[in-house]
């Protein structure tokens, strides 16, 4: 068992963060999905679904909203992650 100083925690957390290049989160029910925010807080677009309770994402054109069905969610995926210049705005508009 390894334990991790909050500080080691945040130094991982930010490290896998700089590392990718979406965060998706399809989730049934959802708060306040702290995990979306630190991820656009870093630049990293977002995929979520409805329930994620964050449509200002998709009106920010930080990310996509896709409902939940699997092709749907597969086809914004893989075109996000085909198309680069996409991605960089919208880890900008993320920020």
């Amino acid at each position: 068992m390894i334990v991790l100083t909050y500080n080691e925690e945040v130094n991982i957390k930010a490290g896998l963060l700089r590392q990718a290049k979406l965060l998706i989160l399809n989730s049934l029910s959802e708060g306040l999905p702290i995990t979306v925010m630190e991820a656009m807080a870093c630049g990293i677009p977002v995929v979520l679904s409805p329930f994620c309770n964050l449509p200002g994402v998709e009106e920010r054109g930080a990310g996509v909203i896709i409902p939940l069905e699997i092709p749907r969610i597969a086809r914004a995926i893989g075109e996000l992650l085909r198309d680069e210049p996409r991605r960089t705005r919208m880890g900008l508009n993320a920020r």
